[in-house]
């Protein structure tokens, strides 16, 4: 018998056993697979002892950050209260003098990629790092100081007040737009959705945005003014509505306006229309070298041709020069 004969047998049966073997390799190697993703996955109580380091050294002027962003909810219900809302609705980093990062697989905050922590501890499969920043350049925070904002809109030019009142707080929750606090500066009693006050907003990537709500009334301006207030070298303005007006552009075309005065002088005009998301405004408000600590009244105006779903919310604050030059963010020239 030619050997090509008795060889091609032997070969087939090679074959035969191999295409056997190849579902248990992938079973092999699936588990494989699994034990290594789950010896990366960090245990509650490893998140609880990180959580519990950063709890016991942060201070008032300190920033926590979850990385990624969707172990933020678990890092938020391990620390409780102490997060709070300034903390958990912040724009930038300017804000903070040091920030602490929890998070898990290397993953770092964008905003401090290429950034040398100060400190690094690692809990398990959870590690905290921190990084000093230095001093804030923030002089004055709009959103805490609302009570020491004069509120007025006008009607056929004439100014009327919006006193500040307190009444049950509603809304909120899924779908049900911003929340109306129990203590704000109502403007219309028929017209509940006018008012200024402190809320939280969902922006268009559902992140919580600490900020004011003064939803324009129209064409004719919805003003808030501020007086005494120190001007630094610059004001940041952040603005936006709820997201599901944002994504769903229930009024496409018709944008709100922010408008910007100090001293009477206009500086600066954000224009909104749906689906931009938030928007940032840099506005000079001194000449460098001047002193920062020179003081003047800034007033915040919004306007819009269709009141209906304009529900805006701003933050703002004046500041010192940049800290560092990408911690100005996406910034809009004022017009």
């Amino acid at each position: 018998m030619p050997a090509e004969a008795t060889e091609s047998p032997r070969i087939i049966e090679r074959s035969r056993t191999f295409v056997w073997a190849i579902p248990v390799m992938v079973a092999v190697g699936e588990l494989l697979a699994h034990l290594t993703m789950r010896s990366r996955v960090p245990e509650p109580s490893e998140y609880r002892a990180a959580t519990h380091f950063v709890a016991g050294v942060m201070r008032s002027h300190d920033q926590v950050l979850a990385s990624p962003g969707w172990i933020d909810p678990l890092v938020r219900a391990e620390i409780g209260t102490r997060m709070g809302i300034a903390r958990a609705g912040s724009l930038d980093l300017e804000e903070w003098n040091r920030v602490f990062v929890v998070s898990i697989r290397g993953h770092r905050p964008p905003a401090l990629v290429g950034r040398v922590p100060q400190d690094e501890r690692n809990f398990g499969n959870v590690t905290v790092s921190r990084y000093d920043l230095g001093p804030s350049p923030v002089l004055y925070d709009f959103v805490p100081h609302w009570t020491d904002a004069k509120a007025e809109f006008f009607q056929a030019g004439v100014s009327a007040p919006c006193p500040r009142v307190q009444a049950p707080g509603r809304g909120g929750g899924l779908g049900q737009g911003d929340y109306i606090p129990s203590d704000r500066m109502a403007c219309d009693p028929g017209r509940p959705w006018m008012y200024f006050a402190p809320t939280i907003n969902e922006d268009l990537d559902l992140a919580l945005r600490r900020c004011l709500f003064q939803h324009p009334s129209g064409p004719e301006p919805f003003r808030v003014t501020y007086e005494n207030v120190p001007l630094g070298l610059r004001l940041v303005v952040d603005a936006d509505i709820y997201y599901e007006n944002e994504r769903n552009e229930m009024h496409g075309f018709v944008p709100f306006e922010l408008r910007v005065r100090i001293d009477g002088r206009d500086v600066g005009t954000m224009r909104h229309f749906d689906g931009q998301g938030r928007k940032r405004m840099v506005i000079e408000t001194q000449a460098p070298g001047s002193d920062p600590w020179h003081r003047g009244t800034i007033s915040f105006e919004t306007t819009t041709s269709d009141p209906s779903y304009r529900g805006v919310c701003w933050n703002g604050s004046t500041r010192l020069a940049p800290r560092n030059a990408g911690d100005a963010g996406d910034a809009e020239r004022p017009r």
